[in-house]
């Protein structure tokens, strides 16, 4: 069955990360870069390695990714619909209507919560409403062929931009905000002051008029900035990601077909003589033998498009009641819906300016603390 081959490229994927991290013929050789890089370059090869060995030719694996996309896309729904309560929320923040939120101290933290939106305990979880109106969003028409929001996700917690946005053009270019906005009147959120943010741009320019940069300094242990980079580590340099960076890393190693599965990969790629269209119909050729409807249009392309990306939500809407189950019961057993993976890879770029705020405070002759 297809399911049993999925969970077996999961299984594999862990197993060949875990010997790769444990050969040392491998870990002489990621000796001389940057951990973090080595832990993305093992998932990446780990990744195609799976993907040669369960389901041999990129043409079936591609097949394979197609199933994993509808189950993607209902998870990111979950997190999207949490993203639209915290934007909400960062706007009552910013207008000071709410305060002591959890891991919020600046404008920018909101940034930082969203890498976990799904376990972020300062917003309600998701409710039966809420599932309503997001299948409700699923159904309605694709407008326009923006290909990479199909791929890409958006910078949901922007709040200067996003904010601006919708004043210059009563949108906000994130189409689930426009039509929860529109469904809920939450659009009038917008016309909340941003206190808090101008706050802090006088502090910050303070801090930074003074210093210039963003020096180290001694500070409390709840404010230290992050240090965790070894001066070792630095010097070392970045181990790439690329497809070449795979493939030079397989045949130094005589992993001869993993080095021509990737190539396969390359090939299928750049052979695309338009990527959107190439997509779409790419997309419509994996869902044989289901026949997808293509509505009439002025451009065949923009309707080829659409049928797809339809197509894609269609699916996404039917898997949804059964991921929402699974997310209740995950919440329910205490369990986090943020992977591990996900978890190591995530930043706090804030810190920089968190000091020069609280640099600001103290050349004002104020208290070193948000409380402001």
């Amino acid at each position: 069955m297809e399911e049993d081959k999925y969970q077996q490229y999961e299984d594999l994927q862990k197993q060949i990360a875990e010997e790769m991290l444990n050969d040392e013929r491998y870990l002489k050789f990621f000796a001389q870069y940057q951990e973090d890089s080595v832990q993305h370059f093992v998932r990446q090869y780990a990744r195609h390695k799976a993907n040669l060995l369960v389901f041999g030719d990129y043409t079936t694996a591609n097949q394979r990714e197609l199933m994993g996309t509808w189950q993607d896309l209902a998870w990111k729904g979950l997190r999207e619909i949490q993203q639209k309560k915290l934007f909400d929320l960062s706007c009552r923040w910013h207008a000071e209507e709410v305060t002591n939120l959890p891991g919020i101290k600046i404008s920018e933290d909101f940034e930082n919560v969203a890498q976990y939106i799904l376990d972020y305990t300062g917003i309600p979880d998701i409710s039966e409403t809420d599932l309503d109106l997001y299948l409700l969003y699923l159904k309605t028409p694709v407008v326009g062929s923006d290909f990479w929001q199909v791929i890409y996700s958006y910078d949901y917690q922007d709040y200067a931009g996003i904010s601006q946005r919708y004043k210059k053009d009563q949108e906000t270019d994130i189409p689930y905000y426009d039509f929860h906005n529109l469904h809920t009147g939450n659009h009038m959120l917008f016309s909340l002051p941003s206190i808090r943010l101008e706050k802090e741009q006088v502090y910050y320019l303070e801090g930074f008029a003074h210093h210039h940069v963003s020096p180290k300094a001694d500070l409390d242990s709840d404010q230290q900035l992050d240090s965790d980079v070894s001066e070792a580590s630095e010097e070392k340099p970045h181990l790439g990601t690329l497809d070449e960076d795979l493939v030079e890393f397989a045949e130094r190693f005589n992993d001869r077909k993993t080095a021509q599965f990737i190539a396969g990969y390359r090939k299928w790629i750049s052979e695309k003589p338009d990527i959107e269209i190439e997509w779409a119909f790419d997309y419509l050729k994996a869902t044989s033998p289901e026949q997808v409807p293509i509505a009439a249009h002025a451009d065949w392309q923009e309707a080829i498009f659409r049928a797809a990306a339809t197509h894609r939500r269609k699916k996404a809407a039917e898997l949804l009641p059964a991921i929402y189950d699974e997310y209740l019961l995950k919440k329910g057993a205490g369990i986090a819906l943020t992977s591990e993976d996900a978890l190591s890879e995530m930043r706090d770029p804030s810190q920089g300016k968190k000091y020069l705020i609280l640099e600001g405070r103290r050349l004002r002759g104020e208290p070193r603390n948000f409380d402001f």
